[in-house]
């Protein structure tokens, strides 16, 4: 019986983890003006899905506010989420592959609010400092960003003020001048 109960809770696990899809594209990214110059080039493809040029995203970026930490928790449980999405070293800023946007589109809360609950962290020990953006389909961003490693407990941000009949799709950009790996899901 118990064999039976874990292959099915397996397969449940399985189904969900393989019915969401999230796709990673990145090119070059200058954060601030202390980072050392570097020519900027955003692909187009980022460009016009975010509907801005790449001055105003950079731009965006540097003023981008620091997320409202909601909690932190020693347990992710993904289940019933809007999305679930994951990172494996994507690249420090600067270099090809440092932003995620998701395949997978979520409405928000009847209140117009999304939290993201998510883990980050560096293989190099250092603290990371990543941008979390939701973007909707009728061009309302929303930019944050959080500082700091999140490996052995996971930690909540929350989105406010969002259309709440809008699709929105989450984008993620490593600032940091590191690799990073992390995960999460939105509720």
């Amino acid at each position: 019986m118990k064999l039976f109960k874990r292959s099915i809770i397996f397969v449940m696990l399985a189904a969900m983890v393989y019915s969401f899809s999230v796709s990673a594209y990145a090119e070059p990214l200058l954060i601030s003006d202390s980072s050392p110059k570097v020519t900027q080039h955003f692909s187009q493809e980022l460009l016009d899905f975010l509907g801005v040029t790449e001055e105003e995203l950079i731009e965006n970026l540097k003023n981008a506010k620091p997320a409202e930490i909601v909690n932190g928790s020693k347990s992710v449980v993904p289940f019933a989420s809007k999305l679930v999405y994951s990172f494996k070293d994507m690249p420090k800023y600067g270099d090809d592959g440092n932003f995620l946007v998701s395949d997978t589109r979520f409405y928000p809360n009847s209140n117009g609010e999304a939290t993201v609950t998510l883990t980050q962290w560096s293989p190099t020990g250092k603290s990371p400092h990543v941008a979390y953006l939701l973007k909707s389909i009728n061009d309302q961003t929303d930019y944050r960003y959080v500082n700091g490693e999140y490996k052995s407990t996971n930690t909540t941000i929350k989105f406010k003020d969002l259309d709440p009949n809008d699709l929105y799709a989450i984008v993620i950009i490593n600032e940091s001048n590191f690799t990073i790996t992390g995960n999460g899901y939105i509720n």
